[in-house]
C-alpha cells in the first residue's frame, strides 16, 4: 500500500509499505512481506514505458513522447518520419515523431514536392528541383528520402530532387543533422 513517509527537508513522499500484496518478494531487513508497516526503500516495480494520463478531468491517455514539432504528448498515437537529405555521400537525417495534425502540415508544406517512390516510378532524365522547379544541368542534385510510418499503415517511401538553396532550407526547416 502506498502511503506517506518524512523527506530529509521534512516533506512528505510517497512509498511503498510492504504488505502480502505487494507483487515482489522484499529483499530488505525490515520485515519483508509480514505485513510490518515499516516503509519499502523502493518504488513500485516498473515493467516497460506505459502511456501517462493527461491532467486531472481527462478520461483519456497521453502518447509516451512528445510531438517533435509542437513539443507536446498527443491524445492519439503519434506517426513516425525519417527524412534524409544526401550529396555526395554525405548525409542528413532525423526521425520525427509527429501528431496526426503535425504529419498533415509536413505533407501539406514539403511533400507536395515529393513524389511516391516505387518500383514502377517514372524517372525523367531532365533533373529539375522539386521545389522550385529549376532545371539543375550547372549543379549537382541534393536527393530527399523520407520514409513515412503512418499510425495503423503500411510504410511509405517518398523522395525529391533539390537544387542546394531549397535542400539547405529544407535541412533547416526539418533541423536535419
Amino acid at each position: 500500500m502506498w502511503g506517506n513517509a518524512p523527506h530529509r527537508d521534512r516533506t512528505l513522499v510517497p512509498v511503498l509499505h510492504c504488505a502480502g500484496t505487494v507483487p515482489f518478494s522484499c529483499q530488505h531487513n525490515h520485515g519483508g512481506l509480514s505485513g510490518s508497516p515499516r516503509a519499502h526503500p523502493l518504488g513500485p516495480p516498473r515493467y516497460g514505458a506505459e502511456p501517462v494520463p493527461l491532467q486531472e478531468g481527462h478520461r483519456g491517455m497521453v502518447s509516451i513522447y512528445p510531438c517533435d514539432l509542437h513539443g507536446r504528448r498527443s491524445a492519439d498515437r503519434l506517426s513516425t518520419i525519417y527524412p534524409s537529405v544526401v550529396y555526395r555521400g554525405s548525409r542528413r537525417s532525423r526521425r520525427m515523431r509527429l501528431c496526426g495534425e503535425c504529419l498533415d502540415s509536413v505533407f501539406a508544406t514539403y511533400g507536395s514536392h515529393w513524389a511516391k517512390a516505387d518500383a514502377e516510378a517514372d524517372v525523367s532524365d531532365e533533373t529539375v528541383c522539386s521545389s522550385c522547379e529549376e532545371t539543375l544541368d550547372s549543379q549537382e542534385p541534393h536527393a530527399l528520402f523520407c520514409t513515412v510510418y503512418r499510425r495503423g499503415q503500411e510504410r511509405e517511401d517518398w523522395f525529391g530532387i533539390y537544387c542546394r538553396g531549397c535542400a539547405s532550407g529544407l535541412v533547416e526547416a526539418l533541423k536535419l543533422e
